[in-house]
């Protein structure tokens, strides 16, 4: 009549319809689209850095929620979101890719990164864009190959 199922399979039912039901939610939410764009799978494992203040500047900026100038202006904690340089708004985006204050920094955390993708022996080549930077996974980057470094973001 009826088929019996053991607890195991239950729990393992209920985590799928969970699972599917926040995925749904994320995927219809309007909040949070910046970090949908990066993260757009519930459950995607997520690595921080061992060192913590990197880890939390990471966990930051995918939140939009730094102290650079951008966010400070939209949550009311600064008077202007131009960045120091003058060229443009001081963004994650402008802050890893573009600001001239940075480009010393800039260009270490480039060669760390060529190193790294030069050491997975990928064929193709990868663009280096801010969701590159951000985006927790990379599917030619393992984490055993990620060195984490004294950074100051």
């Amino acid at each position: 009549m009826f088929d019996l199922i053991t607890a195991s399979e239950a729990y393992r039912m209920s985590a799928d319809i969970v699972c599917k039901s926040w995925q749904r939610l994320w995927d219809n939410e309007s909040a949070g689209r910046y970090t949908y764009n990066l993260i757009p799978t519930v459950r995607t494992k997520v690595t921080f850095s061992k060192v913590r203040n990197i880890g939390i500047a990471y966990c930051r900026m995918l939140l939009h929620d730094t102290m650079l100038k951008k966010d400070s202006f939209h949550s009311g904690t600064s008077d202007t979101a131009l960045c120091d340089c003058g060229k443009a708004e001081e963004s994650v985006e402008h802050f890893l890719m573009d600001c001239e204050y940075y480009s010393k920094a800039r260009k270490v955390m480039m060669d760390n990164i060529e190193d790294l993708v030069s050491a997975t022996k990928s064929k193709r080549c990868l663009r280096i864009t801010e969701d590159i930077l951000l985006t927790p996974c990379h599917e030619d980057i393992s984490k055993k190959n990620v060195v984490y470094q004294g950074s100051s973001i």
